[in-house]
């Protein structure tokens, strides 16, 4: 009993820090907002809230990604008991697979180490090199994991998950700075890549869970995901690159000199060596939300610029990542 209480408190707290961060850009709603703001039927008033959109890219299937599943950069520590040349301590590679004397090369991207360490014991007693090995697999260095805040706050960055643990929403604008001048917070797009389906849109009305008081519906945070706040001001004059590219954020943009895909893709430094530009995705906003439009930037780079698409103010590019 007394744990739920320490977590209703948590949560209370948590939900007043949020409140006084973003209330100034929530305390005036516009006349749209005033006018949807009497609580329709509970069904409805849930879809109003979080609303979620699958993308239409393919992905290659793989094991869905938890806190304990290993991700790039992790730095894994194998002891062997009484075998010092097995054991290694050594990061996970892009390609998901390490290579170990006797073993071979073995898979561990996406896995937990519990699973890493089971598998390479029955390896090891296959071989018949071990009867009965001792087998331990740990993680000695966590990789960082981060999530990309590009618009409409005071300090779009990069922002790391804590070791262990996860964000809200909320929780990661506040570490933003709160949300700029001319954000709307009803108009809130989370791109989240995942690693065992199509990436998914998330629209959230924040303004809604915040005058509801509805911090239960505050979303968590995953790893690689891009927070994007409707923004009034900067939307008018910059565009949005996120995904596989070397230098993810917001770009100033011109209508004026018009600007292509490609030549964002440029302004962020390129593509880097895990992006997959067959899948990549235009996201422009429309009076339903934001729509997604394909664009085959591998086509583009091969030559056939007509298929090259003119940007439009607010508009946000997304590489995604190539699983091959």
């Amino acid at each position: 009993m007394e744990r739920r209480n320490e977590e209703a408190r948590r949560a209370a707290r948590r939900g007043a820090l949020v409140v006084a961060v973003l209330s100034a850009a929530c305390s005036a709603p516009p006349a749209a907002d005033r006018a949807r703001s009497v609580d329709p039927a509970p069904a409805a008033a849930e879809r109003a809230l979080v609303d979620v959109v699958d993308l239409p890219v393919e992905v290659a299937p793989s094991a869905a990604r938890g806190s304990d599943r290993l991700a790039v950069g992790d730095v894994l520590k194998i002891v062997v008991v009484g075998q010092p040349d097995l054991s290694i301590e050594l990061p996970v590679p892009p390609s998901g697979a390490i290579e170990l004397p006797v073993v071979g090369e073995l898979a561990v991207l996406d896995r937990s180490v519990q699973e890493v360490g089971a598998e390479l014991r029955e390896r090891l007693e296959s071989s018949r090199f071990l009867v009965n090995p001792a087998v331990s697999v740990s993680v000695s260095r966590v990789a960082p994991r981060r999530v990309f805040v590009v618009e409409g706050v005071a300090q779009p960055a990069a922002y790391e998950l804590p070791a262990g643990g996860s964000l809200h929403l909320t929780q990661v604008i506040a570490l933003a700075g709160g949300l700029s001048r001319g954000a709307d917070a009803s108009q809130v797009t989370i791109v989240r890549r995942r690693p065992d389906a199509p990436p998914q849109l998330l629209r959230i009305d924040l303004r809604a869970i915040l005058e509801r008081q509805r911090m239960d519906a505050d979303p968590l945070l995953e790893p690689d995901d891009t927070v994007i706040v409707r923004d009034v001001k900067q939307g008018e004059e910059q565009v949005f690159v996120t995904g596989r590219v070397r230098t993810p954020g917001a770009y100033k943009f011109s209508p004026r000199e018009g600007l292509s895909f490609l030549q964002s893709i440029v302004l962020a430094g390129g593509l880097d060596k895990y992006a997959k530009p067959a899948g990549a995705a235009l996201l422009r906003r429309a009076d339903e939300g934001r729509r997604t439009i394909r664009v085959d930037l591998a086509r583009i780079l091969a030559g056939d610029l007509d298929l090259d698409v003119a940007l439009e103010p607010g508009d946000v590019v997304f590489v995604p990542e190539s699983f091959f």
